[in-house]
């Protein structure tokens, strides 16, 4: 949920059904400041509760979750309510096409898995610019990107070619930035073996006006005559 601190970790404690995690356990820090994981209730930090659900084999929040940057006053830079962990993939295969991700609601964004394959901290997260939310990479001055945005597993069949299209834009002249398209059957960046998209440089303009890129004739599928379940970053 924390993409931001893909590192982070929290420290609970089982109570019967409740599980409690204690507040202002630090997650990392955003340009210097310290960010910590908290509950909160109506307004007020506290520690953070699941409830569990046998039956279910579910456990559902009772309060809001936030990552916070302050150790004593309300500062969220992200905040979560009913949050839903499951013992299973809460988010069904794509079956039917086409498919759509405008990256610009929280349903949207954590159908996602976001991978820093580097570990840099530098990463794709959601970004309000005003004009707009987007998937923003995290600048690094340090380390060349390779972080990746994977979509659910999408279902295509052996020997069709599908059409795709993304809008990509770079936002400064000063840093530019270079992506691709790659697709694979597991949602990690090691098994996105085949490429979409090749490497491609993004041109500069308003965060308004994205480049349209599109691959209208994808490769065909090289598998056996079936339908194969496929991830796409």
């Amino acid at each position: 949920m924390l993409a931001d601190y893909p590192d982070a970790w929290m420290k609970g404690k089982v109570d019967g059904t409740d599980i409690s995690f204690d507040g202002l356990q630090t997650l990392g820090a955003n340009d210097g400041v310290a960010v910590y994981a908290v509950g909160c209730d109506n307004g007020d930090l506290a520690a953070f509760h699941l409830a569990y659900d046998a039956a279910a084999q579910t456990m559902t929040s009772t309060n809001a979750l936030l990552a916070n940057a302050h150790n004593d006053n309300l500062a969220p830079q992200v905040w979560f309510n009913d949050v839903t962990l499951s013992k299973d993939d809460p988010f069904a295969p794509i079956e039917t096409l086409p498919y759509t991700n405008g990256f610009d609601t929280i349903d949207e964004w954590d159908v996602l898995t976001i991978i820093d394959a580097n570990g840099d901290g530098s990463t794709w997260h959601q970004y309000d610019s005003g004009e707009g939310i987007f998937a923003s990479y995290k600048y690094n001055s340090d380390n060349d990107g390779d972080d990746w945005i994977v979509t659910p597993a999408i279902r295509l069949e052996a020997g069709k070619t599908y059409n795709f299209v993304i809008d990509a834009v770079c936002s400064s002249n000063a840093y530019e930035e270079r992506m691709e398209v790659m697709m694979g059957t597991a949602a990690t960046a090691e098994a996105m073996t085949m490429t979409v998209i090749p490497p491609t440089e993004l041109m500069t303009a308003g965060m308004s006006t994205p480049t349209k890129w599109s691959m209208t004739s994808m490769p065909a599928i090289p598998t056996a005559p079936c339908t194969t379940m496929w991830w796409q970053p």
